[in-house]
């Protein structure tokens, strides 16, 4: 097996060749290697899963005849773990294939397959366009799970102020209540989530949400303005 001679740097795509003729991993080394990206090599199907999972690799360039466990198998094996599932892989094949090989080979995942001898310049824009897309993906997953921790983190903030507090929709509405608030109302969170606000309101003469102090008070109009009122649990 041949492998880089340094781990993959911050932000450095990984691709990983699988090809059991040391020849063909030199050579594609040669051709695809760049200073964005890295390339990994395995002489086996084994050696290439043992190297996903060291490595996050972004594509995979796998040759279908392999002795012992073959192409399709290292296929199979990657779109059934969750680390794996996403990672794109090109099948590589010197030999002519049935088109039921082909349709094989898609249904295991692949994106697509080519055969050997391939023209250069035909997979190299291949390799550079997923590895681009793949790069793309994981900066939105780390994104999304950015504002997932800041949005859990604020949750946790709201839920352990000692002060109470509520969330009202336009419509009156209450979409948010923190266990401070639930106390002073001696009403459950899940008891005043969704519930009308003016149920909670010392105004009995209030005719609607939106005739309300409150409502032009909370600058819904756009004029926003201080609003002094009680509240107390609701009347049963």
């Amino acid at each position: 097996m041949e492998r880089a001679p340094t781990l993959p740097g911050e932000g450095c795509s990984v691709l990983l060749v699988v090809d059991d003729y040391p020849e063909n991993l030199t050579s594609m080394r040669a051709l695809l290697q760049r200073e964005d990206w890295q390339v990994v090599t395995a002489a086996s199907g084994l050696e290439a899963l043992e190297l996903l999972l060291k490595h996050e690799v972004d594509l995979v360039l796998l040759d279908v005849m392999m002795p012992g466990m073959d192409g399709f198998e290292v296929a199979r094996l990657m779109r059934g773990s969750q680390r794996t599932r996403m990672t794109p892989i090109i099948f590589l094949s010197a030999n002519a294939q049935s088109p039921a090989s082909v349709l094989e080979g898609y249904a295991h995942g692949a994106i697509d397959y080519l055969l050997k001898p391939f023209d250069p310049n035909i997979l190299k824009p291949k390799v550079q366009a997923l590895l681009e897309h793949q790069r793309n993906r994981r900066a939105l997953q780390r994104l999304s799970n950015d504002l997932e921790q800041a949005r859990a983190f604020n949750a946790s903030v709201l839920d352990n102020a000692a002060e109470g507090i509520l969330v009202v929709g336009e419509d009156g509405v209450i979409r948010y209540a923190n266990p401070a608030i639930s106390r002073l109302l001696n009403a459950p969170v899940t008891a005043l989530c969704g519930a009308a606000f003016l149920d909670f309101l010392q105004k009995p003469h209030v005719p609607s949400w939106s005739g309300s102090a409150l409502f032009e008070g909370c600058g819904f109009h756009g004029h926003p303005a201080t609003y002094s009122m009680n509240i107390r649990p609701p009347i049963p």
